[in-house]
């Protein structure tokens, strides 16, 4: 995933705010990411490091209010584990192959002017439901643990950091907060809010781009 590229769509909105800087409102469209995530975690796995392993098998994320909704299926393969003394951990056979369905769900915070995402309320279904509750409990908590702990890593490593274009690059937007939103019918985007530094240079260069644009007439 984190080798994956898709491209996002940012919309810049500008209002009056003080004298010296200028409002911002930026919507990050991430309809493209949200299509290319089922492929570029296809088959994804986590590990304990020896004893747990889980692949994930289908993953599928849409947005639901300020909320973003994902579920899937995993398959988790437990192993014997030799853990002699001062020795690293070596993996042994298999002892069982589990088939689990989940659902979370995550939310966008805004930190170092980029956005990162964070799981929360993940809900796990064993598909087998002839096990006794004491095998159910401790397979669902080996699960739980490992799937948490790799998917937040996972969303630590791959932010979203908005880039304005070439020719706006002077803006340089500062963001200060923001939040997941739905666009249209479940697509995942991502409001934020902050503001722009009102200097020569960056008057200059709206000046410009609105020149290329048509929108002025040419300087002469």
């Amino acid at each position: 995933m984190q080798d994956t590229e898709a491209p996002y769509q940012l919309t810049l909105t500008l209002t009056d705010q003080t004298p010296t800087r200028i409002g911002v409102n930026a919507l990050l469209d991430l309809s493209n990411i949200q299509a290319a995530l089922p492929e570029a975690l296809a088959d994804t796995s986590f590990t304990d490091g020896c004893n747990v392993e889980i692949a994930l098998d289908t993953v599928d994320a849409v947005a639901d209010g300020q909320e973003i909704s994902i579920q899937g299926r995993f398959e988790m393969d437990t192993f014997k584990c030799d853990r002699a003394l001062g020795q690293t951990p070596e993996r042994q056979e298999k002892t069982a192959t589990y088939a689990l369905s989940f659902s979370t769900s995550a939310s966008a915070i805004v930190k170092d002017q980029c956005v990162f995402f964070k799981l929360s309320n993940l809900d796990l279904t064993l598909a087998d439901q002839n096990l006794v509750s004491d095998d159910v409990k401790i397979i669902l908590q080996d699960a739980r643990a490992i799937f948490l702990k790799a998917g937040d890593a996972i969303l630590r490593k791959t932010p979203v950091c908005p880039k304005t274009p070439p020719e706006l690059a002077s803006l340089s937007p500062k963001y200060d907060s923001g939040g997941t939103v739905e666009i249209g019918n479940g697509g995942i985007g991502v409001a934020l809010t902050g503001s722009i530094d009102v200097s020569t240079k960056t008057i200059v260069s709206v000046l410009k781009v609105l020149q290329s644009e048509g929108v002025l007439p040419p300087a002469r």
